[in-house]
């Protein structure tokens, strides 16, 4: 094995004094010469040993490769302990060019899973491709609130056109976004559920809603503070029976969006939004944007609590900005 290691800071006064730094490690390669054509900088590569092979045993590992920033120093009493050091991995500066040329491209910083090993061509299959992961670290333990999790960034970088960030472009087969299976769920899209050429992300909501329900007002969509509700479209199903004794079923944010006549709502029939047993409000004002922060909730009104059908499937569309 080979080992590198800096030497240990110089211990300091307990009060007063500054311990020195632990020493540092450089790992870098030289220059590229001088010349018409330049000749290229020197590679810096780390190569672990390949395993041993073996006939009948568990083939082993090989070697690892590990890089991992010292531990921040502890502290005693009301003190805070120092952070532990960053891991910077950041591709080289284009090279600047004369007057006329253009700049040289600053370099890749590529993360690529090892390819698995190749079946010696019978039927078993071979090695599964390396993963790659990025976590953000544990927060540490504590006899009063555990400290947070890290957090996790992947951002393109600026420019005079900033970088793009792609996800599963060429070869995913499925792409996840969100919490463990056992809650899947996106819990919050900012600026990218939208964009000027794209417009915004329609949502569809699937809901029935028991008549009792709609009876004393009823929350489907509920809105995140700051987002405004935009309806798109609308389909009402009456299920069970034919609906009977209120005047209309109405679906309401910041206004009375639309206004449905019950006896519009036959069992088992689709009433879109553009039945004429459906009132919006003028001027296409049912699809504006709504007051930020308020909830779409459906209610009945007049003539008594809604009877006859058990429940009202809502079929809804929206969008949120």
């Amino acid at each position: 094995a080979l080992a590198l290691v800096a030497a240990n800071g110089g211990f300091g006064g307990a009060t007063s004094g500054t311990a020195g730094a632990g020493g540092a490690i450089t790992l870098t390669s030289g220059n590229g010469g001088a010349a018409n054509t330049p000749g290229a900088g020197g590679a810096i590569t780390v190569t672990p040993g390949n395993a041993g092979s073996t006939a009948t045993g568990t083939p082993a590992l090989s070697g690892a490769i590990s890089i991992t920033t010292g531990t921040g120093g502890p502290a005693t009493g009301a003190v805070a302990a120092g952070a532990s050091g960053a891991v910077t991995i950041s591709s080289g500066t284009g090279g600047a060019s004369g007057t006329s040329g253009n700049g040289g491209a600053a370099g890749t910083v590529t993360l690529s899973g090892g390819t698995g090993g190749a079946d010696s061509g019978g039927a078993d299959v071979g090695g599964a491709g390396g993963a790659i992961s990025l976590a953000g670290g544990t927060g540490g333990a504590s006899g009063g609130t555990q400290g947070a999790g890290g957090a996790v960034t992947i951002d393109a970088g600026t420019g005079g056109t900033n970088g793009a960030i792609a996800i599963g472009g060429t070869n995913a087969s499925a792409i996840a976004i969100g919490k463990a299976a056992t809650a899947a769920s996106v819990t919050t899209l900012n600026g990218a559920v939208k964009g000027e050429a794209e417009g915004y992300m329609v949502h569809t909501l699937v809901v029935d809603v028991s008549a009792a329900e709609i009876a004393t007002g009823h929350t489907i969509v509920t809105v995140p503070a700051g987002r405004q509700f935009q309806l798109v479209d609308l389909k009402q199903i009456a299920i069970g029976a034919t609906a009977t004794t209120a005047t209309t079923v109405d679906v309401v944010g910041s206004a009375t969006l639309t206004a449905t006549a019950v006896a519009t709502l036959v069992d088992s029939v689709v009433v879109p939004i553009s039945d004429a047993g459906v009132t919006v409000l003028a001027d296409g004002a049912s699809f504006t944007a709504q007051t930020a922060g308020t909830d779409i909730t459906v209610v009945d009104t007049g003539g008594g609590a809604l009877a006859g059908a058990t429940a009202i499937r809502f079929i809804i569309s929206y969008l949120l900005i």
